[in-house]
């Protein structure tokens, strides 16, 4: 009988799950905009597929001179980026839940970091110091390249730019395409605020 009941617990639990549908991750944007010298504001933008999975996402770091640190962003925004006829109803209704539609939201993460206090002046005598987002749930839509974890990283010369601006895209990095079309796509990357070139 004790084996029995344990066999109906086993059932009943795997009964219970749903398929996890955790390939939401689409893209990510990092920017940083200084306030002052050695104090900035950085930008973590995540771009989430509405058929997957709500977006948590947990592995924001600060990295230079061998040594790392976990961030904690607050979360500022969410807004829907699908390419909608004007008539068209939203494809990511309700924000941020599972399987709403073929659509695409945009997540913005903020976090002002001051490399004159601590724990972060440590990393003031490094040259250089990597913003980093991953999140392990890579879209599967995306063909150009292997499942499972998407990162991306930008970096910031402390020595040469102590008040840096990084470029911005202008243009939101989302794109529907049509099989068998030519498509010729532009992110609009500028730097306004310094005037740096970009190549």
């Amino acid at each position: 009988m004790k084996n029995f009941s344990l066999l109906l617990l086993a059932i009943s639990i795997f009964i219970g799950f749903k398929k996890a549908k955790a390939t939401h991750a689409m893209g990510a944007d990092i920017t940083y905009e200084c306030i002052d010298t050695g104090k900035f504001k950085i930008t973590f933008k995540m771009y989430r597929d509405c058929r997957g999975i709500d977006l948590v996402v947990d592995n924001f770091s600060l990295s230079g001179c061998g040594k790392r640190y976990t961030l904690s962003p607050t979360r500022t925004k969410i807004a829907e980026k699908t390419p909608l006829c004007a008539t068209a109803k939203s494809r990511c209704n309700p924000p941020n839940t599972y399987g709403t539609g073929k659509g695409i939201e945009e997540h913005t993460f903020e976090i002002v970091i001051d490399f004159n206090k601590a724990p972060y002046s440590a990393l003031r005598k490094c040259e250089w110091v990597r913003f980093s987002i991953s999140e392990n749930a890579r879209n599967g839509a995306i063909t150009t390249g292997v499942s499972g974890t998407l990162y991306s990283d930008a970096l910031l010369n402390l020595k040469k730019a102590p008040c840096n601006n990084s470029p911005k895209l202008t243009n939101d990095p989302v794109a529907f395409l049509c099989c068998n079309q030519s498509f010729y796509y532009n992110n609009g990357a500028v730097d306004l605020k310094d005037g740096d070139s970009i190549s």
